[in-house]
């Protein structure tokens, strides 16, 4: 289950690319999944610096009131140590009348000594965090 956890206003830079629309869920060996009160995210188990990680959010039908932004932004550790944000998606527009898996990519950019990854998912009516309707935090990635 994930918690509510958020990273300042601007912070970081948009890095990735994310694609909008139906996507076909993953679960299973390989992936990691969590289950939310608004609906659900899956992710890889592992990825690696210079490559794209493709995290799904499946939104439960008539969770969103009206015209907000998905926002998916990742953090890293090294070691134990939470280091703080690392990249985040491009955001996502989605209405009351989204539905399906939207899938947002990030690339994954190189740091020293970074040991895993986690996602931070928000809608907020500007991805903004302070503003946000709902968020999760989905953890575990390991950086090969």
């Amino acid at each position: 289950m994930g918690t509510d956890i958020g990273m300042e206003v601007g912070d970081p830079p948009a890095a990735a690319t994310t694609v909008k629309g139906a996507a076909e869920w993953k679960e299973g060996p390989g992936r990691i999944t969590g289950e939310f009160d608004w609906g659900r995210v899956s992710m890889p188990e592992k990825t690696k610096a210079g490559e794209e990680m493709e995290i799904l959010v499946d939104i439960k039908p008539g969770i969103i009131p009206n015209a907000q932004v998905l926002q998916v932004d990742l953090h890293w550790w090294q070691g134990a140590e939470r280091k703080g944000p690392l990249t985040r998606a491009r955001r996502v527009q989605v209405t009351s009348n989204t539905s399906g898996v939207q899938v947002a990519r990030a690339m994954i950019p190189e740091k020293d000594g970074m040991t895993r990854i986690a996602a931070i998912i928000y809608v907020a009516p500007d991805a903004n965090w302070t503003q946000k309707i709902f968020s999760a935090e989905l953890g575990g990635v390991t950086v090969d």
